[in-house]
């Protein structure tokens, strides 16, 4: 009896090391390998850029968020975003779906703006499916998937002097 307690604690610890270090993937959850947090949980899970192309390939209904200013928006954003600024969370937070995940995401290093927004929006309005996009606008625009971009009329653009 001994034995298979000192065994099973042993699988436990062992097991549960694997899959904190994605040695064993646990990709069945529906936050790219981390358990959602709750609502009241400070905690913001993220999801890869090849995890949120993957998944609105696949046609499932995500919500993505730039929480920019409207006018760095209008100049790139990824493909398929909502213009959300945290300025304004007020007019657009209370109609968010809880059922719907909502993936925020920002052109800050480090991903602070979307974490502040993305805590801020569970706070406030207990989504439970909130998400940040790792890397943000950067690592999107890196990996090479869709974005918007508004082009300046040649007229505009600034002549390159050599």
């Amino acid at each position: 009896m001994r034995r298979l307690a000192f065994l099973l604690v042993g699988l436990l610890l062992v097991g549960g090391g694997l899959v904190k270090a994605e040695v064993i993937p646990l990709h069945w959850l529906p936050f790219v390998g981390q358990a959602p947090a709750s609502a009241e949980s400070a905690e913001v899970a993220f999801i890869t850029s090849e995890e949120l192309k993957r998944r609105l390939d696949l046609g499932e209904e995500i919500v993505v968020a730039d929480v920019r200013r409207k006018d760095s928006f209008d100049k790139l954003h990824l493909a398929g975003a909502l213009s959300m600024p945290m300025d304004d969370h007020a007019a657009w937070g209370p109609s968010l779906s809880r059922e719907v995940p909502l993936v925020m995401y920002c052109a800050c290093e480090g991903d602070e703006s979307s974490m502040r927004a993305a805590r801020e929006i569970r706070k406030r309005y207990g989504h439970p499916k909130v998400m940040v996009l790792q890397g943000g606008l950067g690592g999107w625009v890196d990996a090479g998937y869709p974005i918007v971009e508004r082009k300046l009329p040649a007229s505009l653009q600034k002549m390159k002097v050599e």
